[in-house]
C-alpha cells in the first residue's frame, strides 16, 4: 500500500511540474509572438516613412519633367 501511495505523490508531483512549465512555455510564446508583432509594426512603420520621400520626390520629379515637356 506504501508503494502506491508514493506513486501516486510522485505522479502528482510530475503533473504539477507539467501544469507550471506549460504556463511558463505559454507565457514566453505569448511574449515572443507579442514582440514579433510590434517588430512587425515598426518594420512596416520604418518602411513607409523610408519610402514616402522617395515616392514625394518621385511625383516632383514627374511633375518637373512634364513641366518641362519631357
Amino acid at each position: 500500500m506504501d508503494n502506491i501511495s508514493d506513486l501516486d505523490n510522485k505522479l502528482d508531483l510530475i503533473w504539477i511540474t507539467d501544469m507550471i512549465t506549460n504556463k511558463i512555455i505559454d507565457r514566453i510564446a505569448g511574449k515572443i509572438t507579442d514582440m514579433t508583432s510590434k517588430l512587425q509594426m515598426l518594420i512596416t512603420f520604418v518602411t513607409v516613412v523610408r519610402l514616402r520621400p522617395t515616392t514625394y520626390q518621385n511625383a516632383q520629379n514627374l511633375e518637373e519633367n512634364l513641366d518641362k515637356g519631357i
